[in-house]
């Protein structure tokens, strides 16, 4: 199949053209024996609209939809991803060829879906280098995108934790889902690629993807059941606390983004510009941040709000000023699933460290969830994940990974030269 799905990047039997100024090209790849599959190739853009895609499956009765995509326009990929599910197709990726970015979202939609280990990428939104935005529009375009993601991920069955992955990767690279990432976020469903190839043909054998037996997912295909609200406003936390670790001007566009007019700041009704001017003056202050959740400590409950509630621990250093904070504290958070908008925010001091020689709390962190992913095996996924996003905040906060000095085999964090 691999061969045979490929071939269409080269010379595509048939093709279906939308708008004229559209950028998205749709083809239909004739499959010896089998029903023809669709290919969706090109960049997304705001024109474009999925009545190619439409007419290509119906006319050719296709059943699965593959990609050659580096994303591009997050509503039109939405609105191609609502079109798959709605015609019942299943969607295929192959690590030769490209779906990453906007185009992941398009791959969700398929009703059962499978992808070669590292060809689904994800990465942070961003606007195009002509788009020229002021600081309010860019943050209301950002809570525009991220509402919509979070409920599409719902819509689609995917863990949104899946948000916290993009976020942790730069506008200008990607970040390519392994198979372990894919299955525990539910990014793909089946196990075994499609027999799509007829299984009378002599190629098959040769044809047909190698299944990654190291770390492909399970024989038990996991359900595609909507995540739960308590799930998504856990990962929302995990996801506020990582975008305040980021540089000062994405953290506060992302804070613009999710706060409403009016906030519960620390048991007052705050307006949103008064705690965004709290939250500048708070980074200035502080320019390098690294906040995390302490594993096993949030709570959520969940009515018309949810309420989050748990242990962050933080780590805060001005080298201008040659100081440094570290400690932890209780937090409490009210997100409203409806709109996604954090309404209330509060916390108190435990404890504020003395004599810390940097970000001692997060790497040690970083060393419990990376001792049960490797302990696992791998199949502590939550541990793993975990550990990577705390690997970026370690190395935004200016540490690099490296092997003890004792030679004990102990992987530590020091600061980079």
């Amino acid at each position: 199949m691999r061969s045979v799905v490929g071939a269409v990047f080269v010379c595509a039997a048939f093709s279906f053209s939308g708008n004229a100024e559209a950028r998205i090209q749709v083809n239909v790849v004739p499959i010896p024996n089998e029903l023809p599959v669709v290919v969706v190739s090109g960049q997304f853009d705001p024109t474009d609209t999925p009545t190619a895609l439409i007419q290509a499956a119906v006319a050719n009765k296709s059943k699965f939809v593959s990609f050659d995509s580096p994303g591009g326009d997050i509503d039109a990929a939405i609105a191609f991803g609502r079109a798959i599910r709605q015609l019942g197709l299943s969607t295929v990726q192959f690590r030769n060829k490209e779906c990453a970015s906007a185009c992941s979202l398009v791959f969700m939609g398929g009703v059962t879906r499978w992808a070669e280990p590292g060809s689904i990428g994800v990465h942070q939104s961003s606007f195009s280098d002509g788009s020229n935005l002021d600081g309010p529009t860019a943050a209301s375009r950002i809570q525009t995108a991220t509402a919509k993601i979070i409920g599409y991920f719902t819509e689609m069955g995917i863990d949104p934790k899946l948000l916290q992955l993009s976020l942790a990767t730069p506008s200008d690279d990607i970040r390519y889902l392994t198979a372990g990432e894919m299955k525990e976020l539910n990014v793909t469903t089946v196990a075994q690629p499609p027999e799509i190839t007829s299984p009378n043909a002599s190629s098959q054998s040769s044809t047909s993807p190698k299944q990654d037996t190291s770390s492909q997912v399970g024989a038990n295909p996991p359900s595609t059941a909507p995540v739960t609200t308590e799930q998504v406003a856990l990962a929302f936390a995990d996801i506020y606390y990582m975008a305040w670790s980021m540089k000062d001007a994405d953290a506060i566009h992302f804070l613009d983004s999710i706060y409403p007019d009016t906030i519960n700041f620390y048991g007052k009704a705050v307006s949103k510009q008064a705690v965004l001017s709290e939250k500048i003056a708070f980074a200035q202050r502080w320019p390098t941040r690294a906040y995390s959740i302490k594993p096993g400590t949030a709570r959520v409950t969940c009515g018309s709000v949810c309420t989050i509630t748990g242990i962050a621990e933080w780590f805060t250093s001005s080298q201008v000023r040659n100081k440094q904070s570290s400690g932890s504290a209780e937090f409490e958070l009210t997100w409203n699933p409806a709109t996604h908008k954090l309404e209330g925010e509060s916390g108190t001091v435990i404890e504020k460290d003395k004599g810390m020689s940097g970000p001692d709390r997060i790497v040690a962190q970083w060393a419990d969830q990376n001792q049960v992913c490797l302990h696992s095996g791998g199949a502590q996924k939550g541990a793993c994940m975990k550990r990577d996003d705390l690997s970026v905040e370690l190395k935004a906060a200016g540490l690099c990974l490296r092997s003890s000095a004792s030679g004990a085999g102990q992987d530590l964090w020091s600061a980079c030269n």
